[in-house]
């Protein structure tokens, strides 16, 4: 079996109808129209129309950080394991006299 080092897809990366799938479950539980949903993943700092570029413009390998971005915004635990881990400030306890 040959390995190969990439991934060689035709039209688009495939990533794109993933987080497309996150936009319109998202949409479809809320009971929102696409444009409502783009503008709630707009939220995520992401500009809608690099939104709408993934889907219909010429865009065929989105960033990774602004794909990720946009699937935690809409909650999609696909991304979700892309986070950072939480930073944690510890702190110690006063001993009480």
């Amino acid at each position: 079996m040959k390995l190969y080092r990439s991934y060689v897809f035709k039209d688009k990366d495939p990533v794109i109808d993933a987080v497309w799938t996150a936009i319109q479950t998202y949409a479809a539980a809320r009971g929102l129209t696409e444009k409502q949903a783009i503008a709630d993943a707009a939220k995520s700092g992401v500009r809608k129309q690099t939104i709408r570029n993934w889907r219909y413009g010429g865009v065929r390998r989105p960033f990774f950080y602004t794909v990720t971005k946009v699937g935690v915004a809409m909650g999609d635990p696909r991304f979700m394991a892309f986070l950072p881990p939480p930073k944690i400030k510890w702190s110690r306890r006063k001993k009480q006299a």
